[in-house]
């Protein structure tokens, strides 16, 4: 097995020299203090190429996010105390190297949580794959807004029920990390809603043709992210077969609106006045069979109770009437 990478979370433990400790994360430590910061994960399943481990098998993490209390050994094991909604505390014990094992929010999903690295347009993506340990009926991907990405609580939320309906669930990070950091100094790439598309349309690809070959795809935008969703629609019109926007600026796809075909449900909030206007204005353009549901009493963060429910039903039922299994070839990308 090759040395863990530079700056992971495995090569810090090392670098510790003890047998074994324990981190505390709710406690104010400078050790608690580093470990927030996203760092390279490595994940080893049972088939091992060592070859392009440094490709497929690392990820980035957050483990003050993961874990309260992991306590790393240099056996084969450690324990650690995993998060719960609750903060309950559940003992649980896995390999060293299979730091993969992740916080569920909803432990009772049925569902198992692939990480994967997808190459678009000459960047890697950072990628979790959700998928429903019983017969699956479709795949969709989510596309996260400026500022957001695959570890946002709603979209994991609105994931959690479309996985409980056998829906397979793709949340990608749009930019890499360096790009990630970049935006956040600077905004330049928060509306560059071209370059948000270009990756959407690449990760619609690789949807279709790798892990869910042949599942029918739909589309889930948040904020610029459901602009880029629609613009990837309109162009691959076989391959996506739904799209679902939450709180969209699909303003920002102005130009693209008539080309897409697709059934699409545009979810806004009822205190976001501007925003409704702007979606009821775009559901005159949208070239398919449209729907505007407007979630009563409801903010741009879904935070009053029953609200962000009521999104994720809405989604659920949206994608599970047209998302069909396509016959080979059918693909646009």
């Amino acid at each position: 097995m090759r040395p863990a990478l530079s700056g992971s979370v495995e090569e810090l433990f090392h670098q510790v020299g003890q047998k074994e400790f324990m981190l505390s994360f709710p406690k104010s430590t400078r050790a608690a203090e580093v470990l927030h910061s996203a760092r390279l994960e490595r994940a080893i399943g049972a088939i091992y190429r060592p070859e392009t481990e440094h490709q497929s098998h690392y990820f980035r993490a957050r483990l003050a996010d993961q874990f309260d209390e992991p306590t790393p050994s240099r056996s084969d094991a450690y324990t650690t105390s995993q998060r719960s909604p609750h903060r309950a505390s559940r003992k649980i014990t896995f390999s060293v190297f299979a730091a993969a094992h992740r916080r569920e929010d909803t432990m009772s999903v049925p569902r198992a949580i692939h990480q994967s690295l997808v190459p678009v347009a000459g960047v890697l993506l950072e990628a979790d794959l959700g998928v429903p340990r019983e017969s699956t009926r479709g795949a969709v991907l989510f596309a996260h807004g400026s500022g957001s990405g695959r570890h946002s609580s709603r979209n994991r939320y609105v994931a959690d029920e479309l996985n409980r309906a056998s829906l397979v669930t793709v949340l990608a990070d749009l930019l890499p990390r360096e790009e990630e950091q970049f935006n956040l100094r600077t905004t330049a790439l928060r509306f560059d809603i071209d370059l948000l598309a270009r990756r959407v349309t690449g990760l619609t690809d690789w949807v279709a043709d790798s892990p869910t070959a042949g599942l029918g795809t739909g589309l889930f935008g948040a904020s610029t992210g459901a602009a880029a969703a629609l613009i990837a629609a309109a162009n691959r019109p076989n391959t996506v077969q739904a799209v679902v926007s939450r709180g969209g600026r699909l303003d920002l796809a102005d130009a693209h609106l008539p080309k897409a075909g697709q059934r699409t449900l545009l979810i806004v909030v009822e205190r976001h006045p501007v925003v409704i206007d702007l979606n009821r204005k775009v559901a005159q353009k949208v070239g398919g069979e449209i729907r505007l549901e407007i979630i009563p009493s409801a903010t741009h963060l879904f935070e009053e109770p029953g609200t962000l429910e009521q999104v994720a039903h809405l989604a659920r039922d949206r994608f599970l009437r047209p998302l069909r299994a396509l016959p080979h070839g059918e693909n646009d990308g």
